[in-house]
């Protein structure tokens, strides 16, 4: 998914109002009002993020990134912001729909004590890790009995079965040597349906709609006061020059 937000500006006219130094200093002024209007539409992101979603660590805060705007892209200067690869869930929240899920289907946690204190589920502990175990311990016939088991050390292994409470696979371990209770550790879901519940691009469209005047003018003006700066010294530098040859 991608929203484009298109502004036009009058940065050329305002290069004829100010002269050269203006003209020679917009390519950078445009690259910084995006990019510092970028990072304002990550901030804003993450807020909305928290309000949409219970974060139980950064991570996925974490992947609301930003790629800033160059000088070399002028005139069609961009900045973006965007969901990092591995945050991809995100963006079902964002756009809603329905997600399949894999061989499987898609994998809810259902015993929470699979988290870590930071509120994040150990690799080791996550579904595809997990089933790896079950199908191993299958083929290598370490299950006691066909509906799961424990191994011949005494470790219970993780195995699936199907559920009618759930229509479908789940993964659970025994607690006892009984057949029951069991521990469902996470259940399975074929075509999972996901509101959209994170306005991620409409808060970047307010960022940009109710700033980026201010952030433009703002870098225009400290560009132009650089590019002043070093004309001056510039300036300054030949006139040394100049003298030291008539010398």
């Amino acid at each position: 998914m991608s929203t484009v937000l298109a502004y036009q500006t009058n940065a050329q006219e305002l290069a004829r109002t100010f002269g050269d130094i203006a003209k020679s200093q917009l390519p950078y002024a445009t690259a910084k009002a995006l990019t510092d209007l970028a990072f304002q539409g990550q901030r804003e992101s993450k807020t909305e993020l928290r309000k949409a979603m219970q974060l139980r660590n950064p991570f996925s805060a974490g992947g609301i990134q930003v790629e800033p705007a160059t000088k070399a892209q002028w005139p069609r200067s961009e900045a973006q912001v965007g969901i990092e690869e591995r945050r991809s869930y995100l963006i079902d929240h964002i756009t809603g729909g329905k997600r399949q899920g894999g061989t499987h289907g898609r994998a809810i946690i259902e015993d929470e004590t699979q988290r870590s204190a930071s509120g994040r589920v150990p690799k080791g502990k996550r579904p595809a890790a997990l089933v790896a175990i079950a199908k191993r311990a299958k083929r290598k016939a370490d299950l006691v009995a066909a509906f799961g088991g424990r191994k011949r050390n005494g470790k219970a292994l993780p195995f699936l079965f199907f559920s009618r409470k759930w229509h479908n696979e789940v993964l659970a371990i025994r607690t006892t040597d009984e057949r029951y209770p069991l521990r469902i550790l996470y259940a399975f879901r074929k075509g999972v349906s996901i509101k959209r519940e994170f306005e991620m691009d409409l808060a970047v469209q307010r960022t940009v709609q109710v700033n980026y005047g201010a952030a433009f003018n703002k870098a225009l003006r400290r560009a132009i006061a650089t590019g002043k700066g070093k004309a001056e010294r510039m300036a300054s530098t030949s006139r040394d020059q100049q003298i030291d040859a008539g010398r």
